[in-house]
């Protein structure tokens, strides 16, 4: 890459498109039907474990992710590694991310999010009503 290319923007990712991680089926499902209905005009997208969270993005490029750290494969945290090191490597910014866990962090997440200006956190129990509002909240953080 030469010092030009170095220079330029990052380019955003896909405002239109958010992603759903998590390995429980009926969270999935559940989240995914929430973003859909309070969201029409975006695309959703689903994926079971870190790995194809990680494959999926590398393909749309998603604006939001919900991300549970908790998976079997690749977990919440490695796939989180693996998408912001393809985002440095390919001058695109990183997606904001909602982690959503029902266990005990590790410090590094509470270090990402820090004060949840760019990235989130929800604990489970989640209330769906949570998810929609901190997915508006990423949306309109990530277009600016």
């Amino acid at each position: 890459m030469d010092e030009k290319e170095n220079s330029s923007p990052l380019r955003k990712c896909d405002l239109s498109r958010v992603m759903v991680v998590d390995d429980e089926t009926s969270i999935r499902n559940i989240f995914h039907m929430a973003i859909s209905m309070a969201f029409p005009h975006l695309g959703v997208d689903v994926a079971a474990n870190g790995e194809e969270a990680f494959n999926l993005f590398r393909e749309k490029k998603h604006g939001v992710i919900t991300m549970d750290l908790r998976m079997p494969v690749m977990d919440g945290w490695q796939a989180f590694t693996a998408i912001v090191t393809h985002c440095t490597e390919n001058n695109i910014r990183p997606p904001a991310v909602i982690f959503v866990t029902g266990y005990a962090l590790p410090a590094i997440v509470n270090e990402i999010v820090g004060d949840g200006r760019y990235h989130g956190l929800l604990m489970k129990p989640v209330m769906i009503s949570d998810i929609v509002n901190e997915v508006k909240k990423r949306l309109a953080i990530a277009s600016s």
